[in-house]
This record gives C-alpha cells, sequence and structure tokens, in this order.
C-alpha cells in the first residue's frame, strides 16, 4: 500500500518539475520575443528602441526637474520655520551610465528588432539600497505596524510580510517607503528574488537586506519584475556580486545590468501572453501540491492503523491466520526475550580491569 503511494507522490513531484521547466522556458520566449513574434510583424508603427531611449532620457529629466521644484519649496518651509532642523538634501541629477560595449553586447542573446540591450542605471528614476542596520533597532519592531520586507519575505513573485516597525520610524526616514509599481529585489544572499509592489504594499518599508527599482513610465512593471527573477539576470548578478560569504549587491552593479529595452505596447502584449500560459500552470500546480498533502495525510492515516492493528480487515486478519509461520505477538516477544538470553549467556564475560594503587610518598 505505501509503495503504490509512494509511487503516486513520486509521480506529482516529477509533474511539479516539468511545470518549473515549462515556466522557465516561457519565461525566456517572452524575454527573447518569440511569445509575441506574430503580434510584432502585424504593428506598423512601433517607436525604434533608439526613440525610446530618447524619451526615456526626457522623461527622466523632466522628474528631475520635478524633484528641484519640489526641493525648492521645502527650502523655503524650512526657512519659515526659522531653519529648525536639518536642511532638506538637494536632489542629484540622474547619474548617466556608459552604454554597453560590442564585447558585452555580444555575450548577449540576440533580440528582435525593435528591441535593444541598455544599462539599467539609464532606464530609471531610483534605486534604492535598504537602510543601513544601525538605523534601524529592536525598539522599533512592533507587531501592529508598517510591514517591512526582506529578501526572506519574497518568494517566487509574491510578498510575505512577518515583521513590522512603527510608523514613526518609516516617516522619519522616507526615502525607503515603497510605491505602487516599484519592484523589490533581494540584495543579499540568494538572487532573483524579486517582487512587484502592488496597491496592497504601497507605502511598505524597503527593509535593510532588500532594494527597490523605480522605473520610468515607459516600463510595465509586472513584465520587469519577471525580467530582474529570470535565469540570466540571477547569473549577471550572482557572477557581479561582491562578498565572500554572500552575495551583496550595490548601486554599481544594478546600474551596470544589461536590461531589454522594449516598446511599451509589446510589453503589455508579452504580459498578456505570460499570463495566459502561466496562469493554465498555476491551476495545476495548485491541484499537485492539494495531491502531495492529500497523499501525506494519507500516508499517517496508513501507519496509524498499522500501529494500531487496524489496518487489516477482520477476513484478511483471519488468513494471516491460516499461515503457517503466524504467531501471536505474545510468542513473539517470548522468542525474542529467548534468543536474547541465549545470545548473553554465550557471549564471553569480560574481566574487570585491576587498578594498580598509587603508593604513597612519604
Amino acid at each position: 500500500m505505501l509503495s503504490e503511494l509512494d509511487a503516486g507522490i513520486a509521480s506529482l513531484k516529477k509533474a511539479e518539475t516539468q511545470l518549473k521547466t515549462y515556466r522557465q522556458a516561457v519565461l525566456k520566449k517572452a524575454f527573447e520575443g518569440e511569445l509575441t513574434k506574430g503580434w510584432r510583424a502585424q504593428q506598423s508603427d512601433l517607436p525604434t528602441a533608439e526613440a525610446l531611449l530618447e524619451q526615456i532620457k526626457e522623461e527622466r529629466a523632466q522628474h528631475h526637474a520635478q524633484q528641484l521644484a519640489d526641493w525648492a519649496q521645502a527650502v523655503k518651509a524650512w526657512e519659515a520655520k526659522g531653519k529648525e532642523g536639518k536642511k532638506p538634501a538637494k536632489p542629484k541629477k540622474p547619474k548617466e551610465v556608459a552604454p554597453l560595449s560590442e564585447e558585452e553586447l555580444k555575450q548577449l542573446p540576440n533580440l528582435p528588432e525593435g528591441w535593444g540591450w541598455m544599462k539599467m542605471g539609464n532606464l530609471v528614476k531610483k534605486i534604492q539600497i535598504g537602510p543601513f542596520g544601525s538605523q534601524l533597532h529592536k525598539h522599533d519592531y512592533v507587531e501592529q505596524g508598517i510591514p517591512i520586507i526582506n529578501p526572506k519575505h519574497i518568494k517566487d513573485g509574491y510578498i510575505f510580510p512577518s515583521e513590522c516597525i512603527t510608523k514613526a520610524k518609516v516617516d522619519s526616514l522616507p526615502q525607503y517607503i515603497l510605491n505602487m509599481n516599484d519592484i523589490i529585489l533581494g540584495r543579499r544572499g540568494e538572487m532573483g528574488r524579486a517582487a512587484l509592489i502592488s496597491s496592497k504594499e504601497n507605502g511598505w518599508f524597503c527593509g535593510t537586506g532588500s532594494l527597490y527599482i523605480r522605473f520610468t513610465n515607459f516600463f510595465e512593471a509586472k513584465l520587469y519584475a519577471l525580467i530582474l527573477g529570470e535565469r540570466r539576470v540571477i547569473h549577471y548578478l550572482e557572477k557581479k556580486g561582491s562578498g565572500t560569504t554572500m552575495t551583496n549587491l550595490n548601486l554599481g552593479i544594478l546600474n551596470n545590468l544589461p536590461i531589454q529595452v522594449i516598446p511599451l505596447p509589446e510589453q503589455h502584449q508579452i504580459v498578456q501572453e505570460i499570463e495566459s500560459r502561466l496562469s493554465v500552470c498555476d491551476q495545476v500546480e495548485a491541484s499537485i501540491q492539494t495531491g502531495l498533502a492529500k497523499a501525506e495525510a494519507l500516508r499517517q492515516s496508513i501507519l496509524k492503523k498499522a500501529f494500531e492493528g487496524r489496518l487489516l480487515s477482520d477476513a484478511e486478519l483471519a488468513t494471516c491466520k491460516n499461515e503457517k509461520d503466524w504467531a501471536p505477538a505474545s510468542t513473539l516477544l517470548a522468542q525474542i526475550e529467548a534468543e536474547k538470553a541465549e545470545a548473553e549467556a554465550k557471549a564471553p564475560k569480560k574481566t574487570p580491569k585491576r587498578t594498580k594503587k598509587k603508593k604513597s610518598v612519604k
């Protein structure tokens, strides 16, 4: 009975592994333009990667101008209050990262016409590393407060919070507050733990072991959260990550990460193509997990009945008693005791070692 159950569990686990392989294959095709090949052939007005990059530059410049305007207002308010507290910090101009070299481009997969490889530092509004550990203290953690997201809370593209900090602490460190459509990424240990910040997580706090990326409006955050968790990116981050005992990311590594630049309408189409395929995967995977849980419950039930002597029916038990080698438990125990006594009698007796008495020195 248990052997049949084990065979069924093995089949479910094999199917689970095959699903993971299929999921990775779907994402790889999506990120290389294969899923939208037919859709793309029907389009006539998609922008080129070069044109898109110019639009991104313009948006980044406008974003910085707005930051400067907001900063000027904050400085006026600070001066009006008698310059109480620290003066608001002036926003830094977006840093331009050197483009990918010909040698670097040769090492990357080929992309469809209209797509391009760019370094991530030139495509984002902001990359923010989580706070220093010294900025958070034991008394800042509370049972009811603002959830804080560290790498251990990110799994399979979803966020599972388990820790909170006070609102006062969050308000004192506004640069680490997460906004909707940010992408949070674990920056320590296992690479590839990425998740999209939805309306549910809006206002939550980026933990010490995490960082977040805020793309410009020309990027579908749902798609790029998946891209930042793909194997190519994981391998790149593991290779470039600093640290002897665990991988640790810094701004330099992330700014230089090669990322696909895709026309926004095609980004939306890619998301639809992925979801239509992976939604079926999710349903099958849920069925597999249910099957594995039921199998484990059945195993425990079988073992419990076996140990309580209730596994066999009366007819099966009667058949067993008719076998030549059948004996009740009391007889088996008596045989065991007899064999044990016989073995002990045959075993050579150990003579205790004599300990020499130490002579006292007079």
